[in-house]
Order: C-alpha cells, then sequence, then structure tokens
C-alpha cells in the first residue's frame, strides 16, 4: 500500500512537467503503472534487501566524504553556473572505490555489430506493425513527444526497481538490461527483471569492466534470462549455457555517433525507451545525495582512434527529462536506492559528459510474432544480418 501511495504522490507532482500529455491518457498509463508495480513488489523487495545489506557505512566512506566535503568548501570543483545544485550526503556507494563501482572501458576497440544495419531494421519493423495495425492488431504504446518540457518513463510504469550493483564493475550491464527492460515493457506492457550477470558471466566483461557495446551484441546475439533464473552474484562467474535465454532483443544502435544532442536523446527516449548512457562519474557524484547534479567536468581522450572525444567511466540508463532549471536527465543508477534520490539523480544536461555514447535498444513487439519469427523477417530481407540467437 505504502508504495502504491508513493507512487500516487509522484504522478500528481510529475503532471506540471508532462503537461504536453493528454491528461485522460495519461490517467490511464498510470493505473496500469500502479498493477505493474504491484506485480514487481517481489523483485523491488529483493533490491531493498541487497540495499539494506549495504547500509553500514564504514571509515573509508567518511573518509571519501570528508574529502568531497573539502574540495567543494575550497572552490576545487567547478560546476555549471558557478555554484551547485544539489546536496551530497554519506551514503554506502562511498563504501567503495570508483574503480568498484564503474566499470567503462574498451570502448574503442568494441565492435558494434548492428549499427550498421540498424537503420534497415528499423525501416523493415515499421512496415510489419504498419500492416498489422491495419489489420485490426492494437499494441496500446504510451504517448511521448521530444516536443515536451518533460517526461518519465516511470510514471507509465515502464521502469524496474532500482537495482545494485555492488563493488563490481558491471554497469555497462546494468544501464544496457535497463534499456532493454524499458522498451520490452512499453512494447509488451508487462515488466521483466532481467539478469545482468548472464550478460557479465557469458562475454568478454568482467568485474574490471567493459561496455555497452558488448553488453548490446550479447543481448541482440543470445537474449537473457531472469534474475529469478540467472540471479546476480557480482563476481566473475563462468557463464552457465543451460539457464534458458527467452528475453529477445531485435535491435539497437547508438542514438548518433560518440556525443549526441539533447534533441536526439530526447526523440530516441520516446522512440525507443530508456537509453544506456555514460558520464564521467567522480568522487562529487558518489556522494549525490539530491538535486540537480551539476558538476562541471569535461574529460576528453587523448590519444588513440577517438582522441578529443568526450572521455567517460560510468554507465547508466537515461528515463526521462525536464528542461526546467536549466534542464535536466532524469537518470537510473546501479548503486542501490541508498545513494541519491532513491537510487536515481537529476543530471544537468552538460555535466560530466553525460549522453555520451547513448544507446537504445528494442524489445520485439510479441503481440505481432515471436523474436525468432522477428528475426527469420530480418534474415529474408536484410542482406548480413548477423545474429541467429534461436
Amino acid at each position: 500500500m505504502r508504495l502504491i501511495i508513493l507512487f500516487t504522490i509522484f504522478w500528481v507532482s510529475l503532471s506540471g512537467v508532462v503537461h504536453a500529455q493528454d491528461r485522460g491518457q495519461f490517467q490511464k498509463q498510470a493505473t496500469q503503472a500502479q498493477k505493474q508495480i504491484r506485480e514487481s513488489r517481489g523483485t523491488q523487495e529483493r533490491t531493498n534487501r541487497q540495499a539494506q545489506a549495504q547500509e553500514e557505512i564504514g571509515n573509508e566512506a567518511k573518509k571519501r566524504f570528508a574529502k568531497v566535503q573539502k574540495q567543494m568548501r575550497s572552490g576545487k570543483i567547478k560546476f555549471i553556473g558557478d555554484k551547485p545544485t544539489f546536496r551530497i550526503k554519506l551514503n554506502p556507494a562511498l563504501n567503495h572505490s570508483m574503480k568498484q563501482l564503474t566499470g567503462e572501458k574498451g570502448v574503442e576497440k568494441a565492435v558494434d555489430k548492428y549499427n550498421r544495419i540498424s537503420p534497415k531494421i528499423l525501416e523493415l519493423e515499421k512496415s510489419i506493425v504498419d500492416r498489422e495495425l491495419e489489420a485490426g492488431i492494437e499494441l496500446k504504446l504510451p504517448s511521448c513527444s521530444s516536443r515536451s518540457s518533460g517526461f518519465d518513463w516511470r510514471a507509465f510504469g515502464k521502469v524496474t526497481p532500482v537495482k545494485n550493483q555492488n563493488p563490481c564493475g558491471s554497469c555497462p550491464f546494468f544501464s544496457t538490461v535497463a534499456s532493454w527492460e524499458g522498451s520490452h515493457a512499453i512494447r509488451n506492457g508487462t515488466l521483466v527483471d532481467a539478469s545482468e550477470q548472464r550478460l557479465l558471466s557469458c562475454t568478454s566483461g568482467t568485474c574490471s569492466g567493459s561496455n555497452a557495446t558488448v553488453a548490446a551484441n550479447e543481448m541482440l546475439a543470445n537474449g537473457t534470462a531472469t534474475e529469478v533464473a540467472y540471479p546476480y552474484v557480482a563476481s566473475n562467474t563462468a557463464c552457465n549455457a543451460s539457464v534458458s535465454t527467452p528475453y529477445d532483443a531485435i535491435n539497437s544502435a547508438r542514438v548518433n555517433g560518440w556525443s549526441p544532442s539533447v534533441d536526439e536523446i530526447q526523440q530516441a527516449i520516446c522512440d525507443h525507451g530508456p537509453v544506456s548512457a555514460s558520464m564521467w562519474s567522480t568522487g562529487t557524484f558518489q556522494a549525490y545525495d539530491s538535486g540537480i547534479f551539476n558538476e562541471s567536468v569535461s574529460p576528453i581522450i587523448a590519444s588513440g582512434t577517438n582522441a578529443g572525444q568526450a572521455r567517460t567511466n560510468h554507465s547508466m540508463a537515461i528515463v526521462g527529462w525536464s528542461d526546467s532549471q536549466g534542464g535536466y536527465w532524469i537518470v537510473k543508477n546501479s548503486w542501490g536506492t541508498g545513494w541519491g534520490e532513491s537510487g536515481y539523480a537529476r543530471i544537468a544536461y552538460t555535466s560530466n559528459n553525460i549522453g555520451t555514447r547513448a544507446r537504445w535498444m528494442d524489445a520485439p513487439y510479441l503481440r505481432i510474432m515471436s523474436a525468432k519469427k522477428w528475426r527469420e523477417a530480418f534474415r529474408l530481407e536484410i542482406p548480413g544480418y548477423p545474429f541467429g540467437g534461436d
């Protein structure tokens, strides 16, 4: 009951932000969202237990927090607009080093197997969906406009509860799974708590790091299991190939190159759902409690193929935005509910390279046909369609 009450309060407060949405339709979607949230209560309770397991804050966390406090007071930390618009607090994430909490690496070497043919997949998918709509199928998709001054997929019940990667650099797998979970919920009407460990264990990724391209390639090739079937253990375990992976993706690509614009990311969020995106995470971000995070750090890659591009170290899921107060992203992190705004952050559009290499992922419309049949359709029409996955 408490969860439903909190959701209702949140929906009322959000209505001013999403004024461009039709109020009647929004209420209908919100009612459905309440039902889905009740159904996901088991997942919420599990993640809460994980967060509570880390509630004890040690001496190292206190030292890290004191360092951030000192840096902010001395003026060593720079902000957009010259002063912070957020608060910091001692929290469980500070128990771990930044290296343990972030894990994005090897981006330059990752081969994106889908980006080249993704537009062809989108075109063919649209023609199939349009045909089915004309034949009378009802998809009941939520309405989203990139021209709106604000939007949040949580208001429609299309985001699973916040998870906790613990001291393991598996953030690319969490952001990728969050993107897929959102797409699946939008297209098929049900929330699925999908397994990050399946992707972590069955790719070249480790707790020392990986990247969203590796995670997306695996999701597209072989799908993933449920969290219950393949639970997260925050370690480098061997791949258990015997576990069924019935949850598939059929398309994925970067929004537009390395550093897409705000408008481009907003459009992708409307078209596909929550997107996986990267930023430069710092000790200040680790200590974030609430408000709009507006630290101004923009490191660039010094050498190599991508020299001059924005440098990042952490991957999260952007689930919405608001153009108010200078504009910010609504970001789902994977550091547990004891961090930030119950696991979320509001991050200023231009803070710390946020939005770098934003990537969307599409689940199949299962009301039209199975993932296997979608892939068969793509193979017939698209030369070089790369994956089987069956």
